[in-house]
């Protein structure tokens, strides 16, 4: 009996067997929560990867409205997409972004109402839907934003700030079978303090019977006036020059002269230069000997057209003609702007919003460019930006006339030099130019809110973010 008591053979056994089974146990529950764990962080990375697709719609977005803020290609009408003969209905640039059914296709040959809204695209393995919608702002001639009835988030007029609602979905996997994740940014237009008007770091002289009408002439060096040239009407952009880059207002809303050097010709109590009282001055805490108000500066940010950031601008805009098709480069020498068989062709179908850009690949004294469309100035002007970059300008007498802004930069190689050639030139607008400005013909300006909406002269600005669920 005492043996059999003893005897303990075949229990590692059995208690190796029980060990086995409870192990087994708690190794299956332990990989039910294991397996939990890994779909929940699968999840979760698969919605941080469809958030940061939907964050990807949103800056595409932010980068269409840089090209092209007409609210009017952000409402539910498609016919104001493609232009017509109303104000402001310039074709929209790109895609359809808006949040109601639009014309099929991007070159408006179509009315065909698509049955999907917004622009999709693929990224980083996944798909954005976006949508970009305008407000209804105080100051609204008409149903601008048509079909919408949603006012901006600030009671403030569009040609101030316009303000667009930019909705984005995410999608991971793109075929949606995973993560979605939904977001809403609030922009609004701000202006950078470009200058809407003549400027230049060097001199400008008018000269013979040029006519400068309703905009204003600013530079650092001196303006001169010569012959029968006149500066004459109201400055359209800057009326009496105060704002909040310049706390003096003239006592005139005259198109007038401001230059941080000397004027020749000058007007009393229209233009401005170093011996006037107030002194005008590229820094407002220069010293002056005038009495107060004892300076008066520019009425825009001159410090825009400098260093990096005119530099990002002008790398903007090259951009922008890249991404449209007109953007040119020349190796050095003469090129000219006008019809067809002329080294560039202004496009047809240009609007306010055009950007060509001709840039010189090397440098050179006689790095030109010379506009010479047409043979008549009372032809019907052609519109857009022209960037010229590395070289100079001529605006050639007996033209189609010019209606947009000509901005010259020397870039590393040289100075350039903006030159109305002499005779009957029609420039409606201005020029921003790093040299030299010669203003021979005459120069009426562009309408405030055709500058406004123009690329490159208004920023977008993130006035609010949020995550939508539901």
């Amino acid at each position: 009996m005492k043996r059999l008591i003893r005897e303990e053979s075949g229990m590692a056994m059995g208690l190796a067997v029980v060990m086995i089974a409870l192990i087994g146990v708690m190794g299956a529950g332990l990989l039910v929560f294991v397996r939990n764990d890994l779909e929940a962080v699968v999840e979760v990375n698969r919605g941080q990867k469809a958030m940061d697709i939907a964050e990807a719609g949103v800056q595409a977005a932010k980068r269409q409205l840089l090209s092209d803020a007409n609210r009017r290609h952000y409402d539910k009408d498609f016919s104001n997409d493609c232009g017509s003969a109303a104000p402001g209905d310039d074709p929209r640039i790109g895609d359809d972004w808006s949040p109601g059914p639009n014309l099929a296709n991007a070159d408006c040959s179509s009315s065909t109402a698509k049955t999907s809204i917004g622009v999709t695209k693929n990224f980083a393995g996944g798909r954005f839907t976006v949508t970009i919608q305008c407000f209804d702002q105080p100051g609204d001639v008409g149903d601008v934003c048509a079909g919408i009835d949603e006012s901006s988030p600030e009671t403030v007029e569009a040609s101030n700030r316009a303000f667009f609602k930019v909705t984005s979905t995410g999608y991971y996997p793109a075929d949606g079978s995973g993560a979605k994740r939904r977001v809403e940014a609030i922009f609004s237009t701000v202006n950078l303090g470009v200058p809407k008007a003549y400027f230049t770091p060097n001199n400008i002289n008018v000269r013979g019977t040029a006519e400068v009408t309703d905009v204003s002439l600013f530079s650092l060096g001196n303006v001169n006036l010569y012959g029968g040239a006149t500066v004459r009407g109201e400055d359209k952009a800057y009326l009496n020059w105060k704002n909040s880059f310049n706390p003096t207002p003239r006592p005139t809303t005259a198109a007038g002269i401001g230059a941080a050097g000397t004027i020749s010709g000058r007007v009393a109590n229209r233009d401005y230069d170093s011996a006037t009282c107030p002194k005008f001055v590229k820094d407002l805490a220069e010293s002056s000997s005038c009495s107060s108000p004892g300076r008066i500066t520019f009425p825009f940010d001159y410090k825009t057209q400098q260093g990096q950031q005119d530099q990002n601008r002008i790398d903007f805009l090259r951009e922008e003609a890249k991404t449209n098709g007109v953007y040119y480069s020349s190796s050095g020498g003469n090129v000219y702007v006008g019809d067809s068989g002329d080294d560039v062709e202004w496009p047809a179908d240009a609007t306010s919003n055009t950007v060509v850009f001709i840039e010189y690949t090397s440098a050179g004294g006689t790095n030109k460019v010379t506009w010479r469309p047409g043979n008549d100035c009372n032809d019907p002007p052609l519109e857009g930006t022209l960037v010229v970059y590395g070289g100079d300008f001529t605006l050639n007498q007996h033209t189609t006339p010019f209606k947009g802004v000509v901005i010259v930069r020397g870039g590393v190689y040289e100075e350039g030099e903006s030159v109305d050639a002499g005779g009957n030139t029609c420039l409606n607008g201005f020029v921003n130019a790093s040299g030299d400005i010669e203003i021979k013909g005459n120069v009426e300006p562009l309408a405030t809110e055709d500058v406004v909406r123009r690329p490159g002269f208004y920023g977008v600005r993130l006035w609010s973010w949020r995550e939508l669920y539901g």
